[in-house]
């Protein structure tokens, strides 16, 4: 019951943040925006956030120019390992674009509100920094490093490598996929790969995204063969 409470505070959040980028947008320069997502799991590079169950997620998002930050939730469920029920991603950063070039710089603080301290931290921080762009008018490419000092659990260094693609085929329907390298410069935990690729289909006020997930050597068990479905809407 207490992980449905905190489910359902987060939707509450996203739904009531629709009505903030009108007003904000009437005092502060720039762009608000806000996000609403369920999805049946929640996977973080691979492994499931939700014991391989649903999530309800939701954004905000503001932008000047080149400069951006936002903060993101979603709701958890680790089994008997913890009492966590929410994350909470707090980010800013600077994309420019030069030369037809887009690049991205920024810092993301992932935060356990209502974690109970157990001797290890939960919460760490990533800086990153990415490229990419339009390959052709259809397709796009783009590539990310991630590098946290002292990752989730205080388990040392960590680096995280990413390539990304997407393909449009038309106004409504698209294709991504993603790949990435999760390494671990000073835990005993073992350094494996992740990947996706799914289809979206947007229409006037939601997106369907429908995706397949798979890890590789990665120890403590994969999420092979696992199939996503999430709902989305963006204010």
């Amino acid at each position: 019951m207490l992980k449905l409470s905190k489910a359902l505070a987060i939707g509450f959040v996203g739904l009531t943040t629709t009505a903030i980028p009108a007003l904000a947008e009437d005092a502060i320069p720039g762009e608000f925006s806000a996000n609403l997502t369920l999805t049946t799991n929640y996977l973080y590079r691979g492994v499931t956030q939700t014991s391989d169950g649903a999530a309800i997620q939701g954004g905000f998002d503001y932008t000047y120019d080149a400069f951006y930050a936002g903060v993101w939730a979603s709701s958890l469920d680790f089994g008997d390992t913890s009492s966590t029920g929410i994350e909470m991603d707090w980010y800013a950063g600077y994309a420019p674009t030069i030369n037809g070039v887009d690049l991205d710089f920024g810092v993301l603080y992932y935060t356990y509100p209502d974690s109970i301290d157990d001797g290890a931290e939960q919460d760490f921080v990533e800086l990153y920094a990415g490229m990419g762009g339009a390959i052709t008018e259809t397709f796009s490419l783009s590539g990310k490093i991630s590098y946290s000092p002292e990752f989730y659990l205080e388990t040392g260094e960590a680096w995280y490598y990413q390539l990304d693609a997407g393909l449009t085929f038309t106004d409504a329907l698209s294709a991504s996929a993603h790949y990435g390298y999760q390494t671990f410069d000073e835990s005993m935990m073992d350094e494996y790969a992740d990947w996706n690729i799914g289809l979206t289909y947007s229409v006037d006020w939601f997106d369907l995204d429908l995706r397949y997930y798979d890890t590789q050597d990665r120890i403590g068990g994969s999420n092979d063969d696992v199939f996503v479905v999430a709902i989305s809407r963006s204010f």
